[in-house]
Parts: C-alpha cells; structure tokens; sequence
C-alpha cells in the first residue's frame, strides 16, 4: 500500500507470497504455526494426564484385596477356614434337623425320635452317663438347633456367616466354650475328652436296637471325627478379623485371645 514502511524482509516475504500464491503460503504458514505451538506446549507438559504432570508417572491405586478391605477379609477367611468344618454331618444333623433326621437314624416308620420323657427333652437317649455331658445347666442340653439357627451345609458361607454372627456375644461360647460343649461333641481331641464322668466323650451316640443309625457301635471313629485344635485356631482367626470391621458386633472372643 502507499506509504507504507517495509523492511527488506518484509518485501522479500511479500513477493515471495505473490509467486507462490496466497492461499497456499497462508495455509503453509498456519500449519507450520501450529505445529510449533504443539511442540511448546507438549514440551512445557501441558499434554499429560492429571496422574502424569512433568512426565512423572503415577502408579494407579490397586483394587480393593482381601487384606485391605475388613468385611472381605472377614467373608474369606470363614468361607476358607470355618465354613468346611461346619459342613459336616454332624452339624448338619442338628442345624437341619427337621430334613435330616429321617436319614441319620431311621426307625421302622419314624425316623429319629422326637424329644422324649417329662418334661420332653433329647436326654432321655444322649444322657450325661454316655456323652459326658447334659443339664443343667440348660444350655448344655442335647437338642437340635433352634429355628432362628437352621441352615444345611448346602448354603451360602456368605448367607451362613452373616446368619450366626448374630448370636452376638454368644457366639464364641456356642462354638468352642468348654461349658457349651454340644459342638465340641464333633470333635476327637477336644477339651476335657475323656472316659470320665462330665468330660465330653467325642463322638458317643446312644445304640438302638433296630434302628438303621449312621453308627451302629455307638461311636464315630476317630478317622471321621474333627481336630478342635485346628478348627478353634480357624474359628479365633476368624473372629479376630470380624472384630476389624468397623461398628462390628462382639462375638465374644474372650480378651486371652490375642488378636495380630
């Protein structure tokens, strides 16, 4: 234009404009603008994600594991540890009684008898003298599980877990309390076994003429019965994670048990 003031470089770049044509130099000079601003931006780290800034990576957060996460840790270890000796037969026995008692035993047309004597209880055949153990007091009597506490050993760990620690406090004692021992019955080298009178005499069961009973001796042999050693070390471990859940219920682990 008139009057204007132009440099040499200036000239030079406008007739250079003027024989390659304008829309060519145009575009060729945009783009080559651009790329220069991608290449500032991207070495200034502006193209990195939130976790990446300056180039330095970050390591994701791992998923929840089992030793991160209470309720898990908790659900595992009894499906793990508990759970398989709960399945056998002889808590399925009591805990599904109303199922299993015309299997286990059978008399002729009556399956495993009801609660006898006056007033009714289980002790009329698994008395004191042959199991080591009765009333009083009363929770020590033989009988089969309440309704609030009937499972099969065919169910959810889960389920089942989440079903007995609702005993509470009482849930300890049920399980492996010398004074409660209806469960330690299962076991052949519990507490206090032995031949003696009140000593709990694992795996005894009363010998019914006649009857198609699981164990026609009278005994379970050893072979078949449970290591309370073992299992009570399983039940305590368990607990002792339970207890880790926050707003957990006691189960009444007792305070010598030392939890890590």
């Amino acid at each position: 234009m008139p009057g204007e003031n132009l440099t040499e470089g200036d000239k030079k770049m406008k007739l250079l404009s003027k024989a390659m044509g304008r829309p060519f130099f145009s575009a060729f000079f945009n783009s080559s603008f651009l790329i220069a601003v991608l290449i500032l931006v991207s070495s200034c780290g502006g193209g990195g994600s939130p976790n990446n800034q300056g180039g330095n990576q970050t390591t994701p957060t791992p998923s929840a594991t089992p030793t991160a996460d209470p309720l898990l840790a908790a659900q595992m270890s009894f499906k793990e540890k508990v759970w398989p000796s709960l399945q056998n037969n002889r808590c399925e026995y009591c805990h599904n009684f109303d199922t299993e008692h015309t299997s286990f035993y059978t008399t002729p047309g009556t399956g495993h008898p009801d609660k006898t004597g006056a007033p009714a209880t289980c002790t009329g055949c698994h008395n004191a003298a042959l199991l080591g153990f009765s009333s009083p007091p009363a929770s020590n009597d033989w009988q089969p599980a309440p309704d609030i506490d009937k499972w099969n050993k065919s169910s959810n760990p889960n389920d089942i877990r989440a079903h007995i620690i609702l005993r509470g406090p009482d849930l300890y004692k049920h399980i492996l309390g010398e004074s409660a021992p209806l469960v330690a019955w299962a076991f052949f080298n519990g507490p206090n076994v032995g031949p003696g009178a009140g000593q709990i005499h694992a795996g005894k069961v009363p010998i019914v003429a006649g009857s198609n009973q699981e164990f026609p001796s009278g005994q379970i042999p050893d072979s078949d019965l449970l290591n309370w050693n073992t299992f009570k070390a399983n039940v305590e471990q368990w607990m002792c994670l339970e207890a880790k859940i926050p707003g957990a219920t006691s189960l009444g682990l007792p305070p010598t048990v030392v939890c890590p």
